[in-house]
């Protein structure tokens, strides 16, 4: 009787451990299986999403272009029906806004065609060794009009004891005609944007700062992907395909530079690229 109740106690046991070593290994199954499809639904969330930014910056672009092929369509019919019904400055006129239409066509494709290129790893940049301080204040100066029309005040703090580095001039007025132009544009009247070279270790760092309203945290991690544009006060301002700060990052990317936003204390916000000394 003892021995078959011994029989039996140790079969229970087995069966226990058993079962218990069934339960575990099933958790860690179950546990597995719910965190690949929490994983999944991430994904699956991530993809959603960026389909669609992709479908709203596809209709983004498409009437960003009809107002400019708006206008050079009905410029050039009005020129073609009423050549004998016009003036000189009539016809004047009308020339021009198909060349500003025109243009502001080719900036939005230049802007397209330098996406696609940085994506792909065949954007190019050519070299020369030279001034920074030289280059930045050459573009602070085209910029000075404009600013003084907004009620801006534009300052120069530039580092002239940095050396002459390589950099395609160019491209980095790109950069600056990008950062520049957005300062500007969320600068309220009476402001100060502020433009400032500092040597950084290896790098020469140019800042851009200014005294706007500045950009919210959850924005800024993403304010150089690709499909997001800057908001002030939850309203975009951007005219045109919204990709000035995705070229400015890789055309700084592909000096060996990086490129980052930071706030401007007490107001305002602050973006920062570096570029090789050597």
């Amino acid at each position: 009787m003892t021995e078959a109740l011994t029989i039996i106690s140790v079969s229970i046991t087995i069966i226990a451990v058993g079962f218990l070593f069934l339960y575990v290994r099933k958790s860690e199954e179950y546990a597995q299986l719910k965190s690949k499809v929490e994983l999944l639904t991430r994904v699956d969330q991530q993809d959603h999403e960026v389909q669609q930014a992709r479908e709203d910056f596809l209709a983004m672009v498409v009437h960003e272009m009809r107002s400019p092929l708006a206008v050079i369509r009905g410029s050039a019919d009005l020129i073609l029906k009423e050549t004998d019904n016009l003036s000189e400055g009539q016809i004047a006129d009308l020339l021009g806004q198909i060349k500003n239409s025109s243009s502001h066509l080719l900036d939005m494709v230049s802007d397209l065609l330098d996406v696609s290129k940085i994506e792909a790893g065949k954007f190019e940049i050519f070299v020369k060794e030279q001034d920074i301080n030289k280059t930045i204040n050459d573009e602070a100066h085209s910029y000075e009009a404009l600013a003084k029309q907004h009620g801006l005040k534009l300052i120069l703090q530039l580092d002239e004891s940095l050396p002459k580095i390589k950099f395609d001039s160019e491209k980095i007025d790109q950069v600056l005609n990008n950062l520049l132009s957005n300062a500007i544009k969320f600068t309220p009247r009476e402001g100060v944007i502020t433009i400032e070279t500092r040597r950084q270790n290896n790098y020469a760092q140019v800042v851009v700062s200014d005294t706007g309203s500045g950009i919210p945290d959850f924005l800024k991690a993403k304010l150089f992907n690709k499909f997001v544009q800057g908001k002030e006060n939850g309203v975009s301002h951007e005219k045109g395909t919204g990709l000035g700060l995705v070229i400015s990052k890789g055309i700084v990317e592909a000096h060996g530079g990086t490129v980052w936003v930071e706030d401007n204390h007490p107001r305002g916000s602050k973006f920062i690229f570096t570029l090789p000394l050597s």
